[in-house]
Parts: structure tokens; C-alpha cells; sequence
């Protein structure tokens, strides 16, 4: 039987992922049981649109969803983690959710299990605490978290906007020339910069890795 790969999750101050800007790191005591995955089409609909299928144009695809749970155990019954259950919901807390000084907005998580790598940033953490000691410290919660983002994957055919594309940004790109090429339209710049969660589409720092996903033509 090969060897227990626990699910790992980083978070990162800049949406390039720079190894030299991590917040934090934080892996499983007890992997997930299930993982929910979602996904997501977004519509337009023109001005005598009645609400059918029909009267719905297609736009882009959305952002991925990513829902799983975890557990922290202080009982003894499962394999004991570093530091007590308050320290790690703080380490998992800094790793995820914390705004960070310099970006002044929460992390960007990588998250990775086996062959499965998403990346994107924590939307919700729910803690669910279920079992304390007589003095009241917590031995055991369950966490509940959601994400939105995208599972990571780089689509290399070109000149196609049927595809989803995923471009590490250079010195003098810009996300309009990108857009130009493969939907035709610079337009669309807006719309990326929004679906990437950038605050503008100007000024893209060389070393991003942006997401070109399918459009519909405006």
C-alpha cells in the first residue's frame, strides 16, 4: 500500500504564487471524506428576454467552486498534530484568511492532494466544535471550507477562443493585446480583469498568470 498523502494548503500574498511570498502553509491532520466541486456558466440576456433557456446567451465560464471538510482531533484517537487545536486553527487562519500587510487583502490559496492542484481563494471557513475537555479546551471540530478559483491547468493551443488559456505574463503584455488575439475584441479586457479579480486590467506585473477562459462574442 503506497504511503498517506495529506492534503496541503499555501497561501500566497500575490496571485503569481511567488514561492518568495508565502503567508503561510498548513496540511491536514485527517483528510477530507468528500470533495464538492462546482461549476459555473455565466449568461447574458437580451432585452426581451423572458427568462427562458432560450433567451440566454452565453458569455464565459465562471469561476470553479471547491467545498470540502476537514478535522482537528486532541483526543489521542488519530495521529496527534504539532501544536494544540487553537494553534492550528491560528496557522490555518494565517494561511487563508488573514488580511496581509503589504497586499491588504487575504491570500491566495494553493491547495493540492495527489494529483489534484486548484488554485484560487477562500470564500468561506466554518468551525464546528464538538467535543471539549472538562475545562473546556476543544478536543475536537470540524471545519468546513469553500473556495472559488480554478483547478490549475495551462491550455497551450493557440488562436482559439473555444478554449481556456492560462498566460504567465511578461514585461510589455498587457491583457488587452491578449485579447485582442484570442477573441478578437480588446474590449474584453475589463471582463478578464474582473474574472482574474484584478483591480484593472493596466499594469499586469510580469510573472502573473492570467486566465483566458471561453466568451461569447459581444
Amino acid at each position: 500500500m503506497g504511503e498517506l498523502v495529506k492534503l496541503k494548503m499555501t497561501g500566497y500574498e500575490v496571485p503569481t504564487y511567488n514561492e518568495g511570498k508565502k503567508s503561510g502553509e498548513f496540511t491536514t491532520q485527517i483528510n477530507p471524506a468528500s470533495l464538492k466541486i462546482g461549476k459555473r456558466i455565466n449568461y447574458q440576456e437580451g432585452a426581451e428576454a423572458q427568462g427562458t433557456a432560450a433567451d440566454k446567451k452565453f458569455r464565459s465560464q465562471g469561476l470553479d467552486s471547491l467545498g470540502f471538510e476537514i478535522y482537528m482531533d486532541d483526543t489521542g484517537i488519530v495521529p496527534s498534530a504539532t501544536g494544540k487545536i487553537k494553534d492550528r486553527i491560528n496557522q490555518l487562519e494565517k494561511t487563508l484568511y488573514r488580511i496581509n500587510s503589504e497586499s491588504h487583502e487575504p491570500s491566495y490559496a494553493k491547495i493540492v492532494w495527489g494529483s489534484m492542484i486548484f488554485k484560487g481563494r477562500v470564500d468561506s471557513m466554518d468551525y464546528d466544535y464538538t467535543l471539549f475537555a472538562p475545562n473546556g479546551t476543544p478536543l475536537r471540530v470540524k471545519i468546513s471550507l469553500g473556495f472559488s478559483g480554478h483547478f490549475d491547468k495551462d491550455v497551450t493551443q493557440k488562436n482559439s477562443p473555444d478554449l481556456s488559456r492560462v498566460i504567465t505574463f511578461r514585461a510589455g503584455d498587457t491583457i488587452a493585446q491578449y485579447c485582442d488575439e484570442i477573441y478578437g475584441d480588446a474590449s474584453y479586457c475589463a471582463d478578464i480583469a474582473r474574472y482574474n479579480r484584478l483591480g484593472n486590467f493596466r499594469n499586469v506585473e510580469p510573472g502573473t498568470k492570467i486566465m483566458f477562459p471561453p466568451l461569447a462574442a459581444k
